[in-house]
């Protein structure tokens, strides 16, 4: 293999590393939105990874696709809990049907 090939081969690795690493940090901030109840915040961190989706491992669907279930949830207990009128300033520890 010539040098340039080499080389090549490298900084597609590393770019590859990149990605996966940048799409890591997404899906740990997409979490943290979601327990701190940020969902605006955790649906762009989301949407983000999501648009990386067919550039990363194929292993990463499913990663992905269990946070934006984990967001879908969180969005339907805030809704339930807006539709019930139960609903707080404190969703966290007032709202039973947020389940948190």
């Amino acid at each position: 293999m010539n040098q340039a090939v080499q080389d090549a081969t490298k900084a597609g690795t590393a770019a590859a590393a990149d990605l996966v690493k940048q799409a890591e940090q997404y899906l740990e901030q997409a979490k943290q939105y979601i327990k701190e109840n940020k969902l605006d915040a955790a649906e762009q961190a989301i949407a983000k990874v999501e648009a990386m989706k067919d550039k990363l491992p194929a292993e990463w669907a499913a990663k992905i696709d269990d946070v934006r279930k984990m967001l879908d949830s969180a969005k339907k207990a805030v809704g339930a809990c807006r539709n019930a009128e139960v609903i707080t300033p404190d969703l966290s520890t007032n709202c039973a049907l947020a389940g948190r």
